[in-house]
C-alpha cells in the first residue's frame, strides 16, 4: 500500500516560523457536498471513501508505531480537478505519541489523540456521502442503518442512482465504524481488518472499475456506456433508458469541466437569474455563444426523465425555438445557442433597438414557435414559462423562444390560468395568459404591472390606444396596433375560461398569424446584419437619403449590435466613461483596439439626423486635431471614436488644473485653432462645428487636444455664409460659449465658433468658470493687470504669452472681428509663440 491519497504534494517548510507547505489541489469536500453536491456522482463518492481508507490504512500500517490523524473532517480532505481525493495531514501528527487505544469521548475530555477518534470521524464522513445529511443528522443516520433501518429514501439522489447493496454496505460500514469507535477494546488490527474489507466490498460491487473512472476525462461513449450498464443493474426503468440512448447517438454531451469553462465556474457575471427548476447560465463552448440550464440538485426529476426530455428536445427544430446543443449528465444540464440578448433586456435597456416593424415580426415568430409546439404529434407540448426573458433575440432580432425544463415530457392541455399559480403544473391556460400579456407589453413598452393597471384602458378608444402605444418604437399604423391589442387583451381574458382547448388555441394563432403577416409584407423591413451588408434601416428616410448616407459614409466600418455589446460588456456601468445631454460614453475593445462609443439617447432630441450628420462629417474630414471617427453601429445610432486617454479639457481645467503647464495651453489652442480653420476653408462647403466648449476637446496621452462631438455641426450652402439653425434648446447648459448674435438670430455661422474659441481660450488662460469670464477678462485688460487673473497653477506665464492669448481671446468675442482674417492671424502669432519657447 503506497501514500497514493495522502499528500503526493509537499512543497517545502519554513524552519523560522515553522510552516509547512503543500500544493492546495483544488477545492475540499467540505465545499463540495455543502456548495455543489451534484458534482459528486455516486460513482465520485464512493471512490473519494476508497481513497481515504486507503489513506488511513496506510497511516495505520506505518512501523514501528501506526500514525493517527486525528483529524479527520471534510475540511481535511482535498479534491483535484478530476475529484480524486488528497488528505491533509495535521499538525503534530507524526510527532506526537499515538496510543492506539481509546473511544471518541476521551478525545473529547482530554484532546488526545486515539485510534477511536479516526474511525468516528471516518464513520461519519462515509455516512454524509452517502446520504448527503448534515453532521446533527449524520448519528440517526448511522443508528438506522446499524439496527437494518435503512432504505433507499435515505441516500442522496443528488448523486445519481446509487446501486442498491453498494449504498447499503457504505452505510453500514459507517455505522459499525461509528459505534464501534466507543469502544476501548477497539484496536489497530481489527480496525485494519474491517478497512480491508470494505475496500475489498468496494471492488466486488463495482467491478474493479471505479479506481480507471474518471469525471473529467471520460469520453461521450464511455459516459454513455457507463450509464447504460447502471441502468441495466436496476432493473425498473432499464429499458427505457437502453432505447433512449440509442436514439441519442447525435447528442453532443459535455462533461462538468466543459460546464465550468463555458461560464467561468459558475460565477456570478454569466448567470442570467433563476428559472423554474434551476439557474441559467450564458458562456462560450467550442467558440460558440451558449445559455447553460443547470437542473437543481433538489428537483427530483429521475435520469430517465432527463433522457427522455433532451431527446425531445433534440428533435424539435423550428427557425423561433433556441437550437439545441448538448446535454450534461453530471450534473444535469441542457445546453443551447445563446444568440445575443433576451427581449425584456431590449425593452429595458434598448427599446430604441425595436422599431414597430420589429416588434410586429417578433410578436408573428413567438405565435409560430407557439402554433410549432401544440401541433405536435401525438401530444401538444405546453411551454409554461413564457415570458420576456425567455424570448431571446439575435443580431438581426429575429427571436428564437427558450423551452424550459420539464416542458417536453410533461404536457397538460386543459385547464386556466389560475390553476397554474395554484399548482405549479404546466396548463394551456398560462401559455395563452403569457401570450396575451407578452404582446401587450411589446405593444406599449409598459411593465407587467403596468399591463395589469391599464389593460382595461389599452382599447378603450382609438386615441387612448394609440397614446398608450410605445412610441420610441415609431409611427405605429392604427389598424396594425388594433389588431395586436384586440388579440392580446383577447389572451388574457379567455386564458381563464375553463373550456380553453389546443385546437380552439390554434384556430386563433392561426388567423392572428394571416393578419399580422399580412401587414408584415406589406411594409418594407430593412433588418440586415451591417457587418455583412451596407443595407441600412432608417425608419422614415427616403430610398434616395438612404442611398446617399451610405455612398457618403462607404469608408466607415460598420459594427454590429453584437459586437458594440461585446465590447461594451453589454453596455455595464462598470465600462461607461461619461453621460451627456445626447446618451452615454463607453469604453471597449473592438478588433484589440481600445475605443469610445457614443450610444445616442432614444430620448434625446439629437434624432437621426444629427446621427448621419456628425457620421459624414468625420467619415469625410481627416485632421490631426479631429477625433478620428473608428465606425458606427445604425441600429444602435452609436458612433466608435479613437479613445483618448486623458479625457476632456474641461475635466482637467476643473479638477486637475495643475497638470497643464502654461506650455500646454498654449499649444492646445494653437491646435484648436488649426482645426477651425480647417472645418471653415473646407471645399466646396464650409463646415460650422456648431458646439466648441472645453468639454469638446478631448486629450491623448501626449495631451495633443481633438475637437469632437459633430452632432450640431452644419455645412454652409455654397456662396453663403450662414445657415438657419432652429434647435437651439438642444444646447441648452452650453449658453456661456454660445454667440449672442445666434441666440437672437438663430443663424449659424463661422464666427459663433469664433466667438466660441474666444471664450475657451480665456478659459484656458484664466482657470476660471465660463460665467462672465469675458467680462473679467476685460476688465483686467482695460487696468493693464492680466498677469494677475492667469491660472497660477500653470506655472510662471511668460507676461507676452499671458497678454496675447487675452487679447485675441477677447477680439474673438468682439462681433466686428469675428472672421476667417482673425482666425489666420491668432494661428500665425501662436505659431511664432511655440517656436520661441521650444513647445
Amino acid at each position: 500500500m503506497e501514500a497514493l491519497h495522502l499528500l503526493r504534494s509537499l512543497v517545502g517548510a519554513c524552519i523560522e516560523h515553522r510552516a509547512v507547505v503543500y500544493k492546495f489541489p483544488d477545492r475540499n469536500l467540505e465545499q463540495c457536498l455543502n456548495k455543489s453536491p451534484w458534482l459528486l456522482t455516486w460513482q465520485i463518492r464512493t471512490r473519494i471513501i476508497y481513497q481515504i481508507c486507503s489513506a488511513l490504512i496506510f497511516l495505520y500500517s506505518n512501523k514501528p508505531n501506526p500514525i493517527l490523524h486525528g483529524h479527520l473532517t471534510l475540511d481535511y480532505i482535498l479534491l483535484d480537478a478530476e475529484f480524486n481525493c488528497t488528505v491533509l495531514i495535521p499538525e503534530g501528527t507524526s510527532t506526537s505519541n499515538p496510543n492506539p487505544k481509546g473511544k471518541f469521548t476521551e478525545y473529547i475530555e482530554t484532546g488526545s489523540r486515539k485510534l477511536g477518534d479516526d474511525v468516528y470521524s471516518f464513520g461519519v464522513m462515509i455516512v454524509r456521502l452517502v446520504t448527503g445529511s448534515s453532521d446533527a443528522r449524520t448519528e440517526r443516520e448511522a443508528r438506522g442503518a446499524y439496527t437494518g433501518e435503512w432504505s433507499m429514501g435515505n441516500v442522496d439522489h443528488t448523486a445519481g442512482n446509487w446501486p442498491f447493496e453498494l449504498a447499503k454496505e457504505l452505510a453500514c460500514f459507517g455505522s459499525r465504524c461509528y459505534i464501534s469507535s466507543k469502544s476501548s477494546s477497539c484496536t489497530v488490527e481489527e480496525i485494519l481488518k474491517d478497512f480491508w474489507n470494505i475496500l475489498d466490498v468496494i471492488n466486488n460491487l463495482t467491478n474493479n472499475e471505479l479506481l480507471q473512472y474518471s469525471a473529467i476525462e471520460d469520453s461521450d461513449e464511455t459516459r454513455k456506456q457507463r450509464y447504460r450498464q447502471s441502468s441495466e443493474s436496476q432493473g425498473s426503468g432499464s429499458s427505457i433508458r437502453k432505447h433512449t440512448f440509442n436514439e441519442m447517438s447525435s447528442i453532443a454531451w459535455f462533461s462538468y469541466t466543459d460546464i465550468e469553462r463555458a461560464t467561468n465556474v459558475l460565477s456570478e457575471s454569466s448567470n442570467m437569474g433563476l428559472w423554474r427548476y434551476g439557474s441559467l447560465y450564458k458562456g462560450y463552448l467550442d467558440n460558440s455563444r451558449v445559455c447553460i440550464k443547470m437542473l437543481d440538485p433538489k428537483v427530483m426529476q429521475g435520469m430517465d426523465e432527463f433522457l427522455e426530455e433532451v431527446k425531445v428536445l433534440n428533435e424539435l427544430t423550428h427557425p423561433n425555438l433556441v437550437e439545441y446543443v448538448g446535454a450534461c449528465l453530471e450534473p444535469r444540464a441542457v445546453v443551447f445557442k445563446y444568440p445575443n440578448s433576451n427581449l425584456e433586456h431590449c425593452l429595458d435597456k434598448s427599446p430604441r433597438l425595436l422599431t414597430w416593424q420589429i416588434r410586429t415580426r417578433i410578436i408573428s415568430q413567438i405565435c409560430s414557435a407557439l402554433a410549432f409546439l401544440y401541433s405536435r404529434k401525438p401530444h401538444p407540448i405546453i411551454h409554461g414559462n413564457l415570458r420576456l426573458k425567455s424570448i431571446l433575440l439575435d443580431d438581426n432580432f429575429n427571436c428564437m423562444v427558450l423551452i424550459p425544463e420539464g416542458t417536453a415530457t410533461n404536457p397538460h392541455p386543459r385547464g386556466k390560468f389560475t390553476e397554474y399559480i395554484e399548482t405549479g403544473n404546466r396548463r394551456l391556460g398560462s401559455d395563452v395568459f403569457s401570450l396575451g400579456v407578452t404582446i401587450l407589453r411589446i405593444l406599449t413598452g409598459l411593465s407587467t404591472a403596468g399591463i395589469e393597471r391599464k389593460m382595461d384602458d389599452v382599447y378603450n378608444g382609438e386615441e387612448e390606444l394609440m397614446r398608450n402605444v410605445d412610441h420610441i418604437a415609431g409611427n405605429w399604423p392604427l389598424q396594425l396596433a388594433k389588431e395586436l391589442a384586440y388579440f392580446g387583451l383577447k389572451c388574457c381574458y379567455s386564458s381563464k375560461s375553463n373550456r380553453l382547448h389546443v385546437e380552439e388555441s390554434m384556430k386563433d394563432l392561426g388567423n392572428f398569424l394571416a393578419v399580422i403577416n399580412n401587414f408584415i409584407n406589406k411594409e418594407e423591413f430593412l433588418y440586415s446584419d451591417h457587418k455583412d451588408s451596407k443595407s441600412i434601416s432608417y425608419g422614415t428616410t427616403s430610398e434616395d437619403e438612404k442611398s446617399n448616407v451610405s455612398s457618403r459614409t462607404s469608408s466607415i466600418q460598420v459594427f454590429s449590435y453584437l459586437e458594440i455589446e461585446r465590447a461594451t460588456n453589454g453596455l455595464s456601468e462598470s465600462t461607461k466613461i461619461g453621460q451627456g445631454g445626447y446618451g452615454s460614453v463607453y469604453k471597449g475593445y473592438l478588433d484589440n483596439t481600445e475605443v469610445a462609443i457614443k450610444m445616442l439617447d432614444a430620448r434625446s432630441q439629437q434624432g437621426l439626423e444629427e446621427f448621419i450628420q456628425e457620421l459624414e462629417v468625420l467619415g469625410q474630414m481627416r485632421h490631426p486635431n479631429l477625433v478620428k471617427l473608428i465606425g458606427a453601429c445604425f441600429k444602435l445610432r452609436s458612433l466608435v471614436y479613437e479613445f483618448l486617454s486623458e479625457g476632456s479639457l474641461e475635466d482637467f481645467l476643473k479638477n486637475r488644473p495643475e497638470h497643464l503647464t502654461w506650455q500646454m495651453r498654449t499649444r492646445i489652442v494653437y491646435e484648436i485653432c488649426s482645426a477651425l480653420i480647417f472645418l471653415h476653408s473646407n471645399k466646396p462647403q464650409p463646415l460650422v462645428h456648431g458646439d466648441l466648449k472645453p468639454a469638446n476637446i478631448l486629450l491623448d496621452s501626449n495631451f495633443n487636444s481633438k475637437l469632437a462631438d459633430f452632432g450640431l455641426c452644419r455645412f454652409l450652402p455654397e456662396g453663403t455664409n450662414t445657415v438657419a439653425f432652429l434647435q437651439t434648446a438642444n444646447i441648452k447648459g452650453t449658453e456661456w460659449y454660445i454667440d449672442p448674435d445666434f441666440l437672437e438670430a438663430g443663424k449659424l455661422s463661422p464666427g459663433c465658433d469664433v466667438y466660441s474659441f474666444g471664450v475657451t481660450i480665456l478659459r484656458i488662460l484664466t482657470g476660471a468658470p465660463p460665467a462672465r469670464v469675458v467680462m473679467k477678462v476685460y476688465r483686467a485688460n482695460e487696468r493693464k493687470k492680466v498677469m494677475t487673473i492667469v491660472d497660477p497653477t500653470a506655472g510662471p506665464w511668460p507676461d507676452h504669452v499671458a497678454e496675447y492669448l487675452a487679447c485675441v481671446g477677447l477680439k474673438c468675442c468682439e462681433p466686428e472681428r469675428r472672421n476667417s482674417e482673425l482666425m489666420m492671424e491668432i494661428s500665425t502669432g501662436l505659431k511664432d509663440i511655440l517656436a520661441k519657447i521650444g513647445a
